[in-house]
């Protein structure tokens, strides 16, 4: 033992022949030995490694920790780094990150490419990861803080997709550094090729006035990138780019909207001399079609179309702007037949409605600086005189085309309409402001002052149009600011006058909207069980369905003993609740407790019910919902009966609409893929229950349409023919329904008496008989059917690929993959499989069989356009 203490007595080799020794302690002094002269005598270790190494995994060797970072850095000298990696790992404390070496600085680079791979890969399926190499990068991130290389950490989190540690590190940061940190982490994404999914993501997050400040700004600061990239990323954020011509695109090449329902429909009310029931087909008609251009029941239908006089005309335009919507190129164009086209109006309701019209096309699509359609309305506004439809249109089309911009001018001009103190156009313009306001709170002076001057304004006014408008205009206002929105929900809901507390159930609605709030349902639950007015009681239940949208379960505990309640408002906003909160989800418990109130005695709620059980039943299939079949049947004949009532019979026709919304192709959507509240579809559906009061609000049901597609594109932003996603479901599951057939009816045959002998009476009676029964079935009551649904089943399949591209369900989205083994898989793993998803090519340099998006307008190009029906005059 003493010949340690002399260093220059004791070689690489001799110290090697120590381990052979039985004594641990002379084996521990010799690793220890060894660890300190590795680094210059390696090459004479190296055949020693099979020993070392047995040493390191013998955990009774009190040194075996020494022992693994010797034979570590042997390896790592030999270029093994694997090897060199796997043993450091087991070094323990010895393998310092701390320290600035060669050894170090390589073994770090590995643990975090692994780290990063290994994370990469388990966004999905959660791969086991190394606790030591887990505990290497964490001290690697405490180096990282300790000596203020923020950055360095914040690319370890980003490339690893580690939300918790991006957090993390930005935390650490100090204050005055985090905006340099910030810029970092969007150079490094817009710089990558996450940068065009990231694109994706913020189209989905926020507002088109939002978008149009990022474009703007992006095109500002980031001129050291290249040019053409730039435009790229600029084409994705641009309302009229990427998304938006995908998306259209998408609903007008995949449309499954079944005709003959809507000619039923027609044929069953054609008899009946009911404009409201007139608008209601056409208004379900439009959902059938949003966004699809598909106007060829319109066309077809011209002289029945005609029959609309009035507000009826009005509704009937407009719905125009629903089946176009998105179409902002060609808006003009479309409605060119109905706009106002000289200063003195030849026919207001049609005009105002095409305004409307102008309006939906553009809703929530708002450039940054004021728009063509903006223009367009403004100057409408202006001509429009003393006319109500027209400053009714105006109105409203104004403020959808610049929903969310906060615009001073914009809301002075309709300020201006509202003091003219007319209760329709009134009622429009504040519908307007509050749309030009949404979701702005308190956030500017503009803001502010409009909450005072239409609270104000809501005493002064004796219109109860008015008032119902203000008060809604001001709960728009407040959407999404939560507890920053409580002085104004307090000034709304302690009102003497019902209608402004209506209106306050509505801010309370919309400021906490899809964050389940207690107090907020406590408040609301209060109200509709205490509240003298109906109409506030209503409204308190409905705006559950908002509040708790993002937890629809409690919901149904919630809802579950109201709908039992003796009041009818209550159980008609009970089935509202459901519906908001249980869109194309096809829930069981939801529908189970819709289907006893579709029977209910009073006929408002019928029509409730029935809407709601539309909203659930979106987007199902009959092999996934064993009641839509029986559902479809159901509101066909209740259309088709004469008992039922008119206002039931507008609930069966408005659910046909909406189950096969936007060609079968679009659900509601009230928060986008990444769990952003959508303002514009949050408000759609409370501006869509005004209906209750106003027929043309049906229309703002499009607002919360959303495409439920699977798009998946290159770099160049082409389609892929050979990408697909995998779904662990069979095909028929998630299937488009199939399409009703009409059954021709069969003609009876008259049946010829026979006279009978007595002499042949029992031949005869053997023979009739027969006769007999075939008689009873050819004389069976006649029971006509003038179309019948035809289910489609699978053959057993039990999992299925989806091409690109294809319709994606809500539900479906849960069932699906994506096959990481093919050649093109999505730049981020992590991210859900659905909408548009950009690609990274596996095999650059193979050929791609694709589609060039230019070659699917040019083939949309070709087929018929569906022009708008021609301008039409109705003579009683």
């Amino acid at each position: 033992m003493d010949l340690f203490h002399h260093e220059s007595l004791m070689t690489a080799d001799a110290l090697v022949a120590v381990l052979l020794e039985k004594s641990p302690v002379l084996r521990k002094t010799a690793i220890q030995r060894l660890y300190s002269i590795v680094d210059q005598c390696w090459s004479e270790i190296s055949d020693a490694i099979p020993l070392i190494e047995e040493l390191s995994e013998d955990e009774n060797f009190e040194s075996h920790e020494i022992a693994a970072a010797v034979a570590s850095k042997i390896f790592f000298h030999l270029e093994e780094y694997d090897d060199a990696l796997r043993l450091a790992l087991g070094a323990g404390r010895h393998f310092d990150v701390g320290a600035r070496t060669e050894y170090v600085e390589m073994l770090s680079s590995k643990c975090v490419d692994t780290y990063i791979q290994t994370y990469r890969c388990s966004s999905d399926v959660h791969l086991p990861l190394d606790p030591r190499l887990a505990d290497v990068v964490e001290r690697m991130f405490q180096r990282c803080y300790a000596d203020g290389e923020f950055f360095h950490a914040m690319g370890i989190a980003l490339e690893a997709q580690r939300l918790d540690k991006i957090e993390e590190v930005v935390k650490q940061c100090p204050r005055p550094k985090r905006q340099s940190l910030f810029l970092y982490i969007l150079e490094i994404i817009l710089s990558g090729s996450m940068a065009c999914t990231f694109c994706l993501l913020v189209v989905r997050a926020f507002t088109y006035n939002v978008l149009m400040k990022i474009k703007h700004a992006s095109t500002d600061e980031l001129v050291h990138f290249d040019k053409d990239y730039i435009s790229n990323l600029i084409y994705i954020l641009d309302f009229e780019g990427l998304a938006s011509k995908i998306s259209l695109d998408f609903l007008h090449n995949n449309s499954q909207t079944d005709l003959l329902i809507f000619r039923t429909i027609k044929d069953s009310i054609d008899g009946i001399r009911n404009s409201v029931l007139h608008n209601a087909a056409v208004i379900a008609h439009s959902y059938a079609n949003a966004g699809t251009k598909d106007t060829s029941f319109l066309r077809a239908n011209l002289e029945w179309m005609g029959k609309a006089s009035n507000w009826a005309k009005f509704i009937a335009t407009s719905s125009i702007g629903v089946i176009h919507k998105g179409h902002v190129k060609e808006s003009v164009r479309i409605l060119e037949p109905y706009l106002p086209q000289a200063p003195l109006s030849s026919s207001p309701f049609s005009e105002g409605g095409a305004l409307f019209a102008l309006g939906l096309i553009h809703a929530n699509k708002a450039k940054l600086g004021e728009s063509a359609a903006i223009t367009y309305l403004k100057n409408a506004l202006h001509n429009s005189g003393s006319s109500e439809p027209l400053q009714h249109g105006a109105c409203l089309g104004l403020g959808l085309a610049a929903m969310s911009t906060g615009g001073a001018e914009y809301y002075e001009e309709l300020k201006t309409v509202l003091y003219f103190d007319s209760a329709v156009a009134g009622e429009a313009a504040a519908y307007g402001m509050g749309l030009v306001m949404l979701g702005h709170g308190g956030d500017t002076n503009t803001s502010q002052n409009a909450i005072s001057e239409l609270y104000a304004y809501a005493h002064e006014t004796a219109h109860e149009k008015i008032i119902r408008g203000v008060a809604l205009a001001i709960g728009l206002i407040v959407l999404g600011k939560e507890s920053a929105a409580e002085p104004t929900i307090q000034l709304l809901c302690r009102d003497r006058d019902a209608i402004i507390r209506y209106g306050g159930m509505h801010a309370i609605g919309l400021a906490y909207a899809g964050t389940g709030n207690n107090n907020a349902v406590k408040r609301l639950l209060h109200v509709a069980v205490s509240d003298v007015s109906d109409d506030v009681r209503r409204a308190a239940v409905t705006c559950l369905g908002l509040v708790l949208f993002r937890t629809p379960k409690k919901i149904l505990a919630l809802v579950g003993l109201l709908l039992e309640s003796f009041n009818p408002h209550v159980r008609y906003g009970a089935c509202m609740a459901i519906g908001f909160s249980h869109p194309a989800s096809g829930d069981h418990d939801a529908l189970s407790l819709l289907e006893p109130i579709i029977t209910d005695p009073i006929d408002f709620v019928r029509q409730g019910a029935l809407m709601a059980t539309a909203l659930v039943l979106m987007q199902q299939s009959h092999a996934r919902v064993q009641t839509l079949a029986s559902f479809r049947e159901r509101i066909a004949n209740l259309v088709k009966d004469k008992y039922p009532s008119t206002l039931t019979k507008i609930g069966a026709i408005m659910a046909a609409g909406i189950l096969d919304a936007g060609g079968r192709n679009c659900a509601i959507s009230l928060q986008s893929s990444g769990g952003f509240l959508k303002r514009g579809a949050c408000a759609g559906l409370v501006l869509w229950a005004q209906s209750w009061y106003w027929y043309p609000m049906f229309h703002f049901f499009s607002l919360a349409l959303a495409p439920t597609m699977l798009v998946g594109l290159n770099s160049d932003f082409e389609m892929p023919k050979c990408f697909s996603v995998i779904c662990s479901a069979p095909p028929d599951l998630f299937a488009y329904p199939s399409r009703m057939k009409e059954k021709k009816e069969v003609k009876r045959e008259r049946v010829a008496t026979a006279i009978l002998s007595t002499t042949r009476k029992q031949k005869v009676r053997d023979r009739t008989k027969v006769q007999g029964k075939t008689a009873d079935v050819k004389e069976a009551p006649d029971v006509r059917v003038d179309s019948i649904q035809v289910g489609t089943r699978g053959v057993g399949a039990v999992s299925c690929e989806l091409s690109n591209p294809s319709r994606l369900t809500p539900v479906q989205i849960h069932s699906c993959q994506f096959d990481l083994k093919q050649r093109y898989i999505p730049v981020s793993s992590s991210i859900k499989p659905c909408g548009i998803i950009i690609l990274l090519d596996q095999q650059p340099g193979e050929p791609q069989d694709i589609t060039h998006f230019d070659e699917i307008s040019k083939h949309t190009d070709n087929i018929d356009e569906s022009e708008p029906p021609a301008p039409f005059e109705w003579l009683p």
